[in-house]
């Protein structure tokens, strides 16, 4: 499942659609005033480099336009052509 936290809405779709994963159910916390502007702090499942991933498993998101609720993980780094070997049908 990729890192998605950072990222908007538009942003994690592309990057999800390019895994043939779906997005789940969308939350917003209270600071969200613009969706367009809002960035992902959560999501489920967990992002790990390595697990089996079903195709068109969806992908729940929560958003913030807080900042400072918004992990980084900069030793995260996964490529979506490094996990086509590891997609299931």
């Amino acid at each position: 499942v990729p890192w998605l936290p950072g990222l908007t809405l538009d942003e994690a779709q592309v990057r999800l659609k390019e895994l043939s994963l779906n997005v789940g159910a969308l939350s917003y916390d209270e600071t969200v005033e613009d969706s367009s502007m809002a960035r992902v702090y959560r999501q489920y499942p967990d992002p790990n480099p390595r697990p089996v991933i079903r195709l068109g498993m969806s992908v729940d998101l929560w958003f913030t336009e807080d900042s400072t609720k918004i992990a980084t993980d900069t030793l995260f780094i996964t490529e979506p052509d490094t996990l086509r070997n590891e997609i299931v049908e």
